[in-house]
């Protein structure tokens, strides 16, 4: 009994919980319901079914907690009466413990149902929501609906359209394409020969500024080297004159020896000799040092020839590199913007096939400059191969002016040589002389030793003045042969000096020689490359003719097309005007067709008149002869009755009358005739009744009348075979007449159709030949337009090609900033490079120092969490010992409690582990009792959702 209750709300906790969920589904489904509104009908009748259901469960668990009480009622009263007064206090503790656990689930029950009136107020409101947002997507749907049969008509339109215009597009990029490829080729083309002349402009600047930096070099050491020759020639001429003055002197001294001359004459010749012999050695030194500083001068100056020549040669080529890379870099800068250009390129297609003429043109008159500058560059080469060949001849000149000059010099050393071999010998001879006298004189001394003192006094002062003079002479010959020496050393330097100068000489003129052989080659090169270079401006000329001649002929072509079209249109204009004229003549034929037609029609009109009148006057004859008839009639009655011998005449009368009869049709010209005859057929009539008394008389009368009329009609018989036959005539004639006017009138029609149809045709071949008159004014329009955007375009090629030189300066300008931007970056780099090395040595530093104190924080830690380790284990004791003084409490007896009831601290250990003292029915109630927090979250969470 005490398990129904709890069964009863778990079930309710498990229904509530459910339906919780259920309404989370809903909800979710509710969320997910704006996206499918048909299945969220179908899940809105399921959710009101489901919570019709769950309306009913909650009804049935009402019921079963009402019977539960009652049963719980009924089993407290039998509990109480079975138990015993010391159970009752338990029984109250639990009824009240009941009690209030019934009433908690109550107040649950009732926050329950207060959620679920919630949940279906929001359900009936969303459910509201819902029709709402689906009559409005209805009426969007209604809408897109008439917006998509309004888009489609205007898709099936524009579908159209753009078919139309999709062929169009397809008719215009055919178009495109073919001027495209025209464009693409013109462009290769003109790419190409604008690129060759570029780079023939280029090789020819270049080899013009070689060229005329060598030729200003080689003037530059022409002239330098005349004037070498010159000061060669005139030390030269120095040389002779001091050798000259110096074979004079030694002349003299030989003279003087040869006469024995004074010795104060030696003396002063001899000083004079020494004083020149200085004086050329000095200049001979300073000449020496000169010719030395020149030398140097010279060499070091073609040293730093050579080397800027390398270095322009080295700059050249970097400037060719650059040149091909900036060439490269237009190319593909071109090219590159070529697929992002190609509508502009589309755009611009027709203005750039008309600047091609222009610069085909410009490319002419540049071809031109470039025939009269090569013409230049020849006569120049010319004249400089004449001045080449001029300086040639006059290394030539010089090169024998130094061999004779060489001779002459070796002329004068051996002349040189045998003086001073001369002098030597002479010398000698003096010596052996001096020796001899000296031997001689001392035996005169030796001889003479014993003459008088006088004498010997005198000899010997003569001796002593000889030996003086021989001591001098002697003295002066080693001087002499000093002299001579320092001479030969002299002349043999000068000899070396001059053979090292004739070599450096040599040397100059074989480098000289190899430099004119290099210039003579680099001339031969650059005439081949300039014929080269004519060969290929000749054949891109011939190239440029082709296409010129080409577009020549096209233009001429067009020219002809354009004369063919004038030729045409006068043609087509004196055709128009002939037709015109020939139309003026078929109006006039016609105006003279209709004139002549209305005669015919008044012609036919007045026969149809004549033919009416002819038919009305047979129609009168016929009613006149009708009425004969009838009276006729009457007289033949008359007579039958008044005479029987009367019918021979009515026989006669039936006879005329079938004649008149059968010829009814032939009496059309007889009208005034039978018009007398009706006359006096009344007058008879008359005079027949007035005299019908006088019958005998008027049978006489009538015989003759009778025999009158007969013969009347007899000659009205003639007359009638006569009108008979006339008429007879007249109508041949008349239909021979209307057969001939109405073969005139087909013959007319005919040609009125023929004349209708040529004024059709006629002005058919006038529309087209005004439409063809219209299609070539607009077509000579159109050639215009594209004249003049030829003229544009030239002028925009023009302008672009200024414009791209711009472009190509400034890029070189900006080559330049970004070299040197590079150059600073560079340098920047390098010292961001050493800034950031030492910033990562400093990091990494800081890394070694972080490593470091992570290792001793991860110590730290360790340490740290031995620690934790070893609280946590000393609170798992303590734990254990709570454990062990709960179980030891939970041992004592339970009136303890009410012994120690009043201690807090105990009081507190008992409601923590009322656990291990209740009884079973009671831990379950405060299981479900602890469990009551979870409800109210969730009822929370629903009035916040509610309210929400």
């Amino acid at each position: 009994m005490r398990g129904s209750p709890d069964k009863v709300l778990k079930d309710l906790v498990e229904a509530k919980y459910k339906l919780t969920l259920s309404l989370e589904r809903e909800g979710s489904e509710m969320d997910s319901s704006s996206s499918s509104s048909d299945d969220e009908s179908e899940k809105g009748v399921d959710h009101e079914q489901m919570i019709s259901s769950l309306n009913e469960e909650i009804e049935e668990l009402k019921q079963r907690l009402e019977e539960s009480e009652k049963r719980c009622f009924a089993a407290e009263k039998l509990f109480e009466l079975k138990q015993n007064d010391d159970g009752e206090s338990k029984l109250d503790e639990e009824n009240r413990r009941v009690k209030e656990q019934l009433k908690w689930k109550m107040e649950q029950f009732d926050h329950l149902e207060e959620a679920h009136e919630k949940l279906k107020d929001e359900f009936h409101s969303s459910r509201k929501d819902w029709e709402v947002a689906r009559g409005a997507l209805v009426d969007e749907v209604s809408e897109l609906k008439t917006r998509l049969e309004s888009q489609t008509r205007v898709s099936n339109d524009l579908q159209t359209r753009l078919e139309m215009c999709s062929q169009a597009l397809e008719h215009e990029e055919s178009k495109i394409k073919t001027l495209e490829a025209e464009l693409a080729e013109s462009k290769v083309v003109h790419e190409k020969s604008f690129a060759e002349c570029q780079e023939a402009m280029s090789e020819l600047e270049s080899f013009m500024m070689c060229r005329d930096n060598e030729i200003a070099s080689l003037k530059s050491i022409l002239t330098e080297k005349e004037a070498m020759c010159k000061e060669y020639e005139y030390t030269s001429r120095k040389l002779e004159q001091e050798n000259q003055e110096l074979m004079a002197s030694v002349r003299e001294l030989q003279e003087a020896q040869i006469q024995g001359a004074s010795a104060s004459s030696s003396s002063s010749m001899l000083a004079k000799v020494k004083f020149k012999l200085r004086s050329v050695e000095r200049k001979y030194k300073a000449k020496e040092s000169e010719w030395s500083s020149k030398l140097e001068k010279l060499t070091d100056e073609l040293d730093g020839c050579r080397s800027e020549l390398e270095f322009k040669n080295s700059t050249i080529e970097e400037l060719s590199s650059k040149l091909e890379g900036l060439q490269k870099a237009l190319k593909d800068d071109q090219l590159s913007s070529q697929p992002d250009r190609m509508t502009e390129q589309a755009n611009k297609s027709k203005t750039e096939l008309e600047a091609v003429d222009s610069i085909m043109a410009e490319i002419q008159l540049e071809l031109e400059e470039y025939r009269s500058s090569i013409m230049q560059l020849k006569v120049e080469n010319e004249e400089k191969s004449l001045m080449l060949s001029a300086y040639q001849k006059g290394f030539a000149e010089l090169q024998t002016k130094m061999e004779s000059e060489k001779a002459e010099m070796e002329k004068l050393g051996a002349e040189r040589e045998e003086v001073i071999c001369n002098l030597m010998s002479e010398l000698e001879a003096a010596n052996n002389a001096l020796e001899t006298m000296q031997g001689e004189l001392r035996e005169m001394r030796v001889k003479s030793a014993g003459k008088k003192s006088g004498s010997v006094r005198v000899s010997q002062d003569q001796s002593d003045d000889l030996l003086a003079e021989v001591e001098r002479q002697q003295i002066m010959l080693m001087e002499m042969s000093e002299n001579e020496r320092n001479l030969k050393e002299q002349s043999l330097e000068t000899e070396t000096d001059l053979k090292e100068q004739r070599h450096a000489l040599q040397r100059e003129l074989e480098m000289q020689q190899e430099m004119l052989l290099e210039i003579s080659e680099k001339e031969r090169n650059l005439k081949e490359q300039s014929l080269e270079m004519e060969i290929d401006l000749k054949e891109r000329m011939q190239e440029v003719c082709h296409s010129l001649e080409r577009a020549h002929f096209e233009l001429a072509e067009a020219s002809c097309k354009e004369s063919e079209i004038e030729f045409e249109l006068q043609g087509w204009k004196s055709a128009a005007e002939r037709l015109q004229s020939s139309l003026e003549e078929c109006q006039k034929m016609r105006k003279q067709v209709e004139h002549s037609l209305l005669e015919e029609v008044e012609v036919e009109e007045r026969l149809k008149l004549e033919n009416d009148r002819a038919n009305r006057m047979l129609a009168e004859k016929e009613r006149v002869i009708k009425d004969l008839h009838k009276q006729i009639a009457s007289a033949g009655l008359q007579i039958n009755t008044r005479e029987a011998d009367t019918s021979l005449t009515l026989e006669e009368k039936n006879s005329t009358h079938r004649i008149a009869e059968q010829k009814d049709g032939i009496l059309q010209e007889i009208q005034n005739e039978l018009e007398s005859l009706k006359d006096d057929v009344r007058r008879e009539s008359a005079d027949e009744k007035s005299d019908s008394e006088d019958s005998v008389h008027e049978k006489e009368d009538i015989l003759h009348f009778i025999q009158d009329k007969e013969q009347r009609i007899e000659q009205l018989m003639e007359r009638l075979d006569s009108l008979e036959e006339n008429f007879d005539n007249s109508l041949n004639t008349f239909s021979l007449e209307l057969e001939d006017k109405e073969a005139q009138i087909s013959w007319i029609l005919e040609a009125w159709e023929k004349i209708a149809t040529a004024e059709k045709l006629a002005k058919l071949e006038i529309e087209e030949k005004e439409q063809m008159v219209a299609e070539l004014e607009d077509e000579i329009h159109d050639i215009e337009q594209k004249l003049e955007s030829q003229d544009t375009s030239f002028r925009l090629m023009e302008k672009q090609a200024v414009d791209i030189e711009d472009v190509l300066e400034a890029k070189q300008m900006e080559m330049k900033k970004l070299t040197a931007q590079m150059k600073r970056k560079l340098n920047d780099s390098d010292a961001l490079i050493n800034e950031l090395r030492s910033e990562k040595m400093a990091l990494y530093e800081d890394v070694m120092k972080l490593s470091v104190e992570r290792e001793n924080l991860m110590d730290y830690i360790g340490r740290q969490c031995d620690r934790i380790s070893e609280f946590s284990n000393e609170d798992m004791q303590m734990m254990g010992m709570l454990g062990n003084m709960m179980q030891r409490f939970d041992d004592r007896d339970p009136q303890s409690d009410h012994l120690q009831g009043d201690g807090d601290k105990f009081h507190l250990l008992k409601e923590n582990n009322l656990s291990s003292s209740i009884s079973p029915t009671i831990k379950k109630f405060e299981v479900l009792s602890n469990e009551r927090s979870p409800f109210r979250e969730i009822n929370a969470q629903l009035h916040l959702g509610a309210s929400s």
